[in-house]
């Protein structure tokens, strides 16, 4: 046979059915359907741990404020008497995720706390809190506030 002969189509060769190829999809489908929520809330998860991280090193800041001054309200010349959270430290506007910020009225000279407010895809998580007691809430079920049973932690209630 000369080589340039027309080569004949094998029938019934290598390929794939159309069979296969429908059952090959479904599996991938179903496996997609099944994973895919499971990876999302990992990734939600990831996000809480890492602001949880965050707000610890910002309490550590309050404390060591505290440690230096006498009082977690201490202004630019260690004024313990600031009354305005004009004395907070300044925070990046927004973390990737949350936005983080005094609760409202709660910086004075022997208290405050911290809450991380969830944004973006990581909205409706619930927000985080730390307080000068080292006291952490976890607002879980997202109802803006952290009284609820199991939310006087940052686990999963």
């Amino acid at each position: 046979m000369s080589s340039n002969a027309r080569k004949q189509p094998v029938i019934g060769g290598a390929g794939f059915t159309l069979t296969e190829l429908l059952v090959t999809i479904a599996i991938v489908a179903i496996l997609a359907t099944v994973g895919y929520p499971s990876y999302r809330a990992q990734i939600v998860q990831t996000r809480r741990a890492e602001m949880q991280s965050e707000l610890l090193s910002l309490a550590q800041f309050f404390e060591r404020r505290h440690a230096e001054t006498g009082c977690y309200n201490a202004g630019p010349d260690a004024d313990c008497t600031t009354t305005t959270d004009a004395a907070a430290p300044d925070f990046r506007d927004t973390f990737e995720y949350y936005g983080v910020a005094l609760e409202e009225g709660s910086l004075s000279a022997d208290s405050f706390t911290l809450v991380a407010t969830p944004t973006g895809s990581q909205a409706g998580d619930g927000a985080l809190y730390i307080d000068n007691a080292q006291r952490r809430f976890w607002d879980e079920n997202n109802d803006g506030d952290h009284d609820d049973a199991g939310e006087d932690n940052w686990t999963r209630g």
